[in-house]
């Protein structure tokens, strides 16, 4: 699989904040930053999740799903056990469905 170093590191980002939210993570609120679109690029160029998905960018993933409710819990919208839930199931999506 191509990207398979960054989709683990992508899904060991979700974990890590999922436990211990860094509110001045920025970075999750800007999917080029994540490290598997640092990694296939503008074109999400053989993105195993654009490839699951059917779709560029994440777009109807629980990887967007997260970056979504993140920027809610940066805003003050959304408390820290609903940021773990939905960061934990994206990185359990990207674990079971996408990595396997």
């Amino acid at each position: 699989m191509k990207h398979k170093q960054a989709l683990k590191a992508e899904i060991a980002m979700w974990r890590k904040n999922a436990k211990e939210p860094d509110d001045g993570d920025y970075q999750m609120l800007i999917m080029s930053e994540w490290p598997l679109c640092k990694s296939a690029g503008d074109e999400c160029d053989g993105c195993p999740v654009a490839e699951y998905a059917g779709k560029r960018h994440c777009w109807g993933s629980p990887s967007e799903h997260a970056q979504s409710v993140w920027k809610g819990y940066i805003d003050g919208d959304v408390d820290k056990p609903t940021l773990s839930k939905a960061l934990t199931a994206a990185a359990d999506w990207l674990e079971k469905e996408v990595l396997k």
